[in-house]
């Protein structure tokens, strides 16, 4: 999937949010170390969260393909803040694209753990083909129920 196809509503440091013209759908693209002492990491979370708020999305895409590690003191940050203020403002489903390297996998796979988040439904898969397909899935039966 490119992602140059959609609106780019956001570019920093560590990642690009998207509008892919799906009402109610976000696309986010991070990358890299995540560290809670870096202010352009904490500034690009914040500027995710007020975009799904803007938007009104109830569906996010975040393609961690591109990720190397999460430290435990951001993993924190992002349930407490990130997951907490997206779900009091109408995030229901955060569709991932896994990492590719090995080591990534075990950082995410903590962050993105059952006990970790309260109020938005995980879903991950291996290509952001399949996380696209399935958001908008979830987007079409929101719809028509």
């Amino acid at each position: 999937m490119d992602y140059n196809s959609f609106k780019c509503l956001y570019s920093g440091k560590f990642g690009k949010i998207y509008d892919p013209n799906v009402k109610g759908l976000i696309v986010c693209e991070y990358w890299g170390v995540w560290k809670v002492d870096d202010e352009d990491c904490l500034k690009d979370f914040k500027a995710g969260v007020d975009l799904i708020i803007k938007h009104k999305a109830i569906v996010d895409i975040c393609d961690h393909r591109k990720q190397h590690v999460i430290t435990g003191d951001m993993t924190k940050w992002i349930v407490e803040n990130w997951y907490k203020k997206s779900a009091n403002n109408g995030l229901k489903y955060e569709i991932c694209v896994v990492p590719e390297l090995n080591t990534a996998k075990i950082s995410f796979n903590r962050l993105v753990s059952t006990e970790n988040i309260e109020g938005v439904h995980v879903e991950t898969y291996d290509k952001p083909d399949k996380a696209y397909n399935r958001a908008v899935e979830i987007i079409k039966n929101k719809k028509t129920t």
